[in-house]
């Protein structure tokens, strides 16, 4: 259970609560749904417990790991795929370092009454003033990095396992909680429609790509995040029936954010397609009108916050390893990944404010991206589904049959042979026709 709540508190986070409401509706709601449901079974479920068998074999971090299992010839280059995942996973943790530090502030000020009686315009003026501040934006990323470096420093099962342990069972209260209140004053018919219903679906590369990104962002694939915790899986516990518990609680989780935002958006009139300013500008915006506004805002920012740590959590861990095999203690080990991720956040942290309007690749095509956009992009969209297709194509051709099988464990011959099919087939074929399709 301790390993089932940590891993699946590395999975639900901020992807769920803060990312899949706003991505779910900027692309259509149901029509969204009905993509991410696949993608998340055959695309990235497979990728999920390829990562869970790397770890269990490995016994390491993702480049060690790799090291080890490769074929002799090609050790370098697997290596270097462990080693780009680690780069891109700090990257993720300096720019969710910086969206979760604004959580946290805002649990604060829903406590002192802050988003009491303000209009939409005051809302907006307030998410302004926090983030035309980077002084105040760096406090509340360092806060957020240093209680995730005080927990990984005391290492997995004193640390991340115990503190799973509290935070996750909360968690699902906290939503649910939230989810049963906004049904009973919000517009549920809206919500329902919203997410289950589609009227208009049109597929298309984008909409697939959005989907697997998403997938991939909220499971945290290709960093190597997972492999770590599958190097502390036991032995009697199958691959199939972990990665399946911990995808349903994942998915289960988004599923409940829709339901505990949406109909708080549609009884405000407001628009579901909001972007990343539908927690910061128009869910308090929606609060300041209700009756215990306040208290339903702090528990929602509180929800946040803890679904942010866990998945912290899960960025920290990785790193931390790959610094102790390199000779550092776990207390040091911790303090570098800190101090690696705060020399990082500033570049996101000043794409709110003095560099907002500087896009340093518009002459490639890409105007109007960010420093921060393009690196969220680049890595959910990039990144991570080319690496998802590595570790797929890994596990599905490189390991031996009988270390995969050994991997697996118990239970695991009637998942064995559709699952290896998916990662040979199945992913690099979809992944590859999606990235070509979008040149």
């Amino acid at each position: 259970m301790g390993f089932i709540l940590a891993t699946a508190g590395s999975a639900i986070g901020l992807g769920n609560i803060w990312s899949f409401p706003f991505v779910m509706g900027q692309n259509g709601g149901g029509a969204f749904l009905l993509v991410y449901l696949p993608a998340l079974f055959l695309i990235a479920a497979p990728v999920f417990a390829a990562e869970l068998a790397i770890g269990r074999l490995g016994q390491a971090s993702a480049p060690t790991s790799f090291s080890l299992l490769a074929p002799t010839r090609q050790r370098g280059f697997w290596t270097g795929v462990g080693t780009v995942g680690l780069v891109a996973l700090l990257l993720v943790l300096s720019y969710y370092s910086v969206i979760a530090g604004q959580v946290m502030a805002y649990a604060g000020y829903s406590l002192l009454g802050t988003f009491d009686d303000a209009s939409g315009q005051d809302i907006v003026n307030i998410n302004a003033r926090y983030e035309a501040s980077p002084w105040q934006m760096a406090l509340f990323t360092l806060v957020f990095l240093g209680a995730c470096c005080l927990v990984v420093a005391r290492g997995v099962e004193a640390g991340i396992e115990r503190a799973a342990g509290i935070l996750m069972p909360a968690l699902f209260v906290l939503l649910i909680l939230i989810a049963a209140y906004a049904g009973l004053i919000g517009d549920v018919g809206s919500a329902y429609q919203f997410l289950f219903a589609p009227s208009d679906v049109r597929l298309s590369s984008d909409l697939v790509f959005a989907a697997i990104g998403q997938a991939f962002f909220t499971l945290g694939l290709g960093t190597g995040s997972i492999l770590m915790y599958g190097a502390y899986l036991r032995d009697s516990r199958g691959i199939a029936s972990a990665s399946i518990s911990i995808i349903l609680l994942d998915l289960m989780v988004a599923i409940l954010a829709g339901l505990a935002i949406f109909p708080l958006v549609f009884a405000g009139g407001l628009s579901p397609a909001a972007g990343p300013s539908l927690i910061f500008i128009t869910l308090p915006t929606v609060f300041a009108d209700l009756m215990f506004g306040s208290a339903l805002a702090f528990a929602l920012f509180l929800l946040l916050t803890l679904a942010a740590l866990t998945t912290g959590f899960a960025m920290f861990a990785p790193l931390t390893t790959r610094l102790e095999e390199k000779g550092l203690s776990r207390r040091r080990a911790a303090l570098v990944v800190m101090a690696a991720a705060a020399t990082l956040a500033p570049m996101t942290i000043l794409s709110f404010n003095h560099l907002r309007d500087w896009y340093p690749l518009a002459a490639l095509g890409f105007d109007g991206k960010t420093i921060f956009a393009l690196i969220r992009e680049g890595i959910n969209n990039i990144v991570l589904p080319l690496s998802g297709v590595l570790y797929a194509l890994f596990v599905g051709y490189w390991l031996q049959h009988d270390r995969v099988a050994q991997a697996l464990g118990r239970g695991a011959k009637p998942f064995f042979m559709l699952w290896r099919r998916l990662l040979r087939y199945v992913v690099p074929v979809v992944i590859a026709a999606l990235f070509i399709t979008s040149l």
